[in-house]
């Protein structure tokens, strides 16, 4: 009889437990089911985020500062312009890359393409930065070498390891020193700084000062020799995307800080004091911060200064006509790529952004009515 009751009051008990878990599960259920969009909302913000970060590296890598010619820059110009930065390289002044971009037959003994050809005089990544997939990149004092797309690769070899092999391009023998990742046909040469017979339809400047304003450029073209330039790209377009790509998070902070504020009303004034008073003192701890990641050109000495607004925005909206003038080169239909794609990835992250903010102002209604007094549990 002893073993009998133990039986039965060891089923009892499975059968609770089976019981509380199925309670259990079915809660769980109803909260996933209850809370999916969400978390779908949310973690569609932070890829969207990841993505912003990840496009905003690859934009940056590209020159803030391209120059255009429709006169071309001759060999002795540049070379001259060099020797200018050299004897002033203790005043931090730009450092000049030449390039100019031509379209030419590339072939080898198994087949012959047109392909796009950058000749460039100086730093490679200043011109295009390319992924190398094998190899390494141009030297600038290599004139016998090139590098090439994966693309142009297995146009002419079937294959990327093609390190070591030549290629002829417009009756001139180049050896292959790497490849790199690049839809597009496209063969990329250097020129020696000594070799004066070249001519160069743009220029790229590193070093400097950062953000400059035109004037300033202008200035050292003067100065370097290189003569006023027909069109100045600045990194109008890079800044606006860094701006505007950071409105998601300020969105959602400032939809927390009125949610807080909302909160403060149900608590005695000196904890309302001391929340306040902790706020605004993360606000003055990280406005630095925030103020040293913008652009010189954005941040006036004098707020109030109204004359400073209007010359920043006539200088901006001057920059980004200056892109609408160029006659587009390869190098410029990649960037706008990147920025298209770019531009895309913010819209997306905004409009998720506000619309969890709205999501959870109208949860809030819908479970209070018309009573506003109460705090949306939804928002996190």
């Amino acid at each position: 009889m002893e073993h009998e009751a133990k039986s039965s009051e060891h089923n009892i008990q499975e059968k609770l437990m089976s019981f509380f878990v199925l309670i259990k599960k079915i809660s769980v259920l109803h909260l996933l089911k209850k809370y999916l969009i969400d978390f779908f909302l949310w973690g569609l913000l932070f890829f969207l985020l990841i993505l912003r970060n990840m496009g905003n590296d690859h934009i940056s890598q590209y020159t803030n500062i391209s120059l255009r010619y429709l006169t071309p820059i001759s060999g002795e110009q540049a070379y001259a312009s060099r020797q200018y930065a050299i004897e002033h390289a203790e005043e931090n002044i730009y450092w000049p890359t030449f390039w100019y971009e031509s379209s030419k037959e590339v072939g080898n003994e198994y087949a012959s393409v047109r392909a796009t050809t950058i000749y460039v005089n100086g730093e490679e990544n200043a011109v295009l930065p390319v992924q190398y997939l094998i190899g390494n990149g141009l030297s600038v004092v290599d004139d016998i070498g090139c590098t090439i797309s994966n693309t142009l690769a297995y146009r002419l070899f079937g294959d990327i390891e093609v390190v070591g092999c030549t290629i002829e391009i417009d009756e001139e023998y180049r050896t292959i020193r790497g490849v790199f990742e690049e839809n597009e046909l496209l063969v990329l040469l250097s020129v020696r700084d000594e070799n004066t017979s070249g001519m160069y339809s743009a220029v790229e400047l590193t070093g400097g000062k950062n953000n400059p304003a035109r004037s300033d450029i202008e200035s050292y073209l003067t100065s370097s020799g290189l003569g006023k330039a027909d069109i100045i790209l600045l990194g109008t377009p890079l800044v606006i995307l860094n701006l505007v790509g950071a409105l998601p998070v300020p969105i959602l902070v400032i939809y927390a800080f009125v949610w807080l504020l909302r909160m403060l009303k149900h608590f005695p004034q000196i904890i309302k004091a001391l929340v306040v008073f902790a706020l605004l003192l993360i606000i003055a701890l990280l406005l630095p911060l925030v103020l040293a990641k913008l652009p010189s050109w954005i941040v006036p000495t004098r707020w109030s200064d109204f004359t400073f607004w209007g010359y920043m925005f006539k200088e901006q909206r001057n920059n980004l006509r200056e892109y609408s003038r160029t006659i587009p080169t390869l190098k410029d239909s990649i960037y706008t790529g990147l920025v298209i794609k770019q531009v895309v990835v913010v819209s997306f992250a905004i409009c998720c952004s506000g619309y969890i903010c709205f999501r959870a102002t109208a949860n809030r209604i819908k479970r209070t009515g018309s009573n506003s007094n109460q705090i949306p549990l939804q928002l996190f």
